[in-house]
């Protein structure tokens, strides 16, 4: 559960309802007293429950808060439960999204996809109704019996719902080789980028500065950089060398403009073999 406090300045605090039962009116009333909420937003999780739980807490917050008119903003994750109509104060702040997905058959040669997705999403961290827009695409190679590329591209965006302001934005392109020029040899290499950046975070309904732990929360910029080698030797069945190398770079333009920097890597050897009688 996200809560937007009354406390100055603005602070922005989330509490887990694994700490707690949220059926419990005493324990859940004493939690909601403590944080003098402005506004909750409960989550979707489909590992404890799914929309219904979420539907559920939501109303349980709502029995807590008594007369007091908080919004109480809930995440569904598909089709919207008619018992959010059962309090004025819930507000539903996602629901299905729109998509669809294209594919090429597999030929000997290639194939490929393109995947495009749109729907409402709740912004946690602001405990506010957001818009993202999904676009995966991917191309797989072959030209040649030994050699197989794969690139893919993932970019996602999520917009602020009340003034179409963007709050955050993902790009990963990855791309991977393999080359096997023997049955004994093969190699891999994967490299994989990723530049993510959120803006401030901002008061769902003045646009205010938003603190978190007593610091204001600034916008956030980081790009990574991750590459892995790979090389075996299998010259008989049970018998292998593997070979690895691993390294990971980040930077932050917000920090510092310089190139990435290491921030950490790794080698691994494995060596197999199997006793024949």
């Amino acid at each position: 559960m996200t809560v937007l406090s009354r406390s100055q300045p603005r602070a922005a605090a989330r509490t887990s309802w694994r700490e707690g039962n949220p059926a419990d009116p005493a324990q859940l009333a004493a939690a909601l007293e403590a944080t003098g909420p402005e506004l909750v937003l409960v989550a979707s999780e489909p590992g404890s429950g799914g929309d219904a739980a979420a539907i559920l807490a939501a109303l349980h917050v709502c029995r807590a808060l008594g007369d007091r008119r908080v919004p109480v903003l809930v995440e569904q994750r598909g089709r919207p439960s008619t018992l959010a109509e059962a309090d004025p104060r819930l507000h539903v702040v996602s629901g299905p999204a729109l998509a669809f997905e294209i594919n090429t058959p597999t030929y000997r040669r290639f194939d490929a996809s393109l995947g495009v997705e749109r729907g409402r999403v709740a912004i946690f961290p602001e405990g506010s109704e957001g818009i993202a827009y999904a676009i995966d695409g991917s191309v797989a190679l072959r030209p040649a019996p030994w050699a197989r590329i794969e690139t893919s591209t993932a970019f996602e965006r999520i917009d602020r719902e009340r003034d179409g302001s963007e709050f955050a934005r993902t790009v990963i392109p990855r791309v991977k080789v393999e080359i096997q020029p023997t049955r004994a040899f093969f190699f891999r290499t994967i490299a994989e980028y990723r530049a993510e950046r959120r803006a401030a975070l901002e008061d769902a309904r003045t646009g205010a500065p938003l603190y978190v732990g007593g610091e204001l929360a600034g916008p956030q910029d980081l790009h990574g950089l991750r590459i892995d080698l790979l090389a075996s030797y299998e010259p008989t069945p049970g018998t292998a060398v593997y070979l690895g190398y691993g390294s990971s770079m980040e930077r932050s333009p917000l920090v510092s403009p310089r190139e990435l920097e290491r921030t950490n890597d790794g080698f691994f050897l494995k060596l197999a073999y199997r006793f024949r009688r």
